[in-house]
């Protein structure tokens, strides 16, 4: 576990993007945007299950850019490695 200017930092070598703690049940990600431009961060969110809201599971979500509560895990180590599967395609380079 990595600490950055006193927060909680998750992430590692097979998740190149990183969340920062910011309250119980809320991670924020690096900047992803353009550096000159807006920023664009995601958010992991607990959330319970919810039927009213259409939550079928209690756990992590990412939520950011055009993800809209999208299903990561139980537990939030493992919520980085499934968000960080949603985000790398989007915004880091493959080859």
């Amino acid at each position: 576990m990595k600490y950055e200017r006193g927060r909680r930092l998750l992430g590692g070598p097979s998740s190149p993007i990183h969340f920062a703690y910011v309250q119980p049940g809320l991670y924020e990600s690096d900047n992803l945007g353009d550096p000159e431009g807006e920023p664009l961060r995601y958010h992991l969110r607990r959330l319970g299950r919810n039927h009213f809201e259409g939550i079928e599971e209690t756990g992590w979500y990412v939520t950011g850019g055009d993800l809209v509560r999208e299903w990561c895990a139980v537990g939030v180590e493992d919520a980085v490695e499934v968000a960080n599967r949603h985000l790398i395609p989007l915004h880091l380079p493959t080859h």
